[in-house]
C-alpha cells in the first residue's frame, strides 16, 4: 500500500471581492430573516424599523467601495 503524506494545509486565499461578497449576502440574508420573523410575530414597529435600516444599508453600500459589481460566481476559483 502506498503512504498518503499530509502536509501542512495552506491558508485559504481569497480575493478582496470574494469576502466582500461573501458579507453583503450575509448581510442582506440576516435582514431578511430579522424582517421576516418580526412580521411573522408582530413586531410592526420593529419590522418597519428593520425595513428602515435595510434601505439605509442598500443605498450606503451602493455609494461606497462596498457597492462594487462583482457577480458571485464571476471571481470564485470554482466558477466558470
Amino acid at each position: 500500500m502506498g503512504e498518503i503524506r499530509v502536509g501542512p494545509l495552506s491558508p485559504p486565499n481569497y480575493s478582496d471581492d470574494e469576502v466582500i461578497e461573501v458579507i453583503r449576502v450575509t448581510t442582506s440574508a440576516v435582514f431578511t430573516v430579522t424582517n421576516l420573523v418580526t412580521k411573522h410575530f408582530g413586531f410592526e414597529d420593529d419590522w418597519k424599523n428593520v425595513g428602515q435600516m435595510f434601505e439605509q444599508w442598500a443605498s450606503i453600500k451602493q455609494n461606497s467601495v462596498w457597492g462594487r459589481r462583482v457577480p458571485a460566481m464571476a471571481r470564485c476559483r470554482w466558477g466558470k
